[in-house]
């Protein structure tokens, strides 16, 4: 259970970047004009919907895993 800081930290970090990718895809296909797949469409959607929850995650992941390495640290 040591490395449990780690799954934490690395995850936070990966969703961070992950965020700002369905954010630009979400803004892309906002303003796109054209006929585009529904699915494309709707998966756009969902990104628009699930951006924030991801960046919010993200960042309190990545806190959890810091403050859970720096608890076992003074151990």
């Amino acid at each position: 259970m040591k490395s449990l800081h780690k799954y934490f930290f690395y995850t936070g970090i990966a969703m961070i970047p992950i965020s700002v990718i369905m954010f630009l895809t979400a803004i892309g296909m906002f303003t796109a004009t054209g006929d585009f797949n529904p699915i494309i469409v709707k998966l756009a959607e969902l990104c628009l919907i699930l951006y924030l929850p991801f960046f919010i995650l993200g960042i309190l992941f990545t806190i959890t895993g810091m403050t859970i390495y720096l608890v076992n640290k003074k151990d």
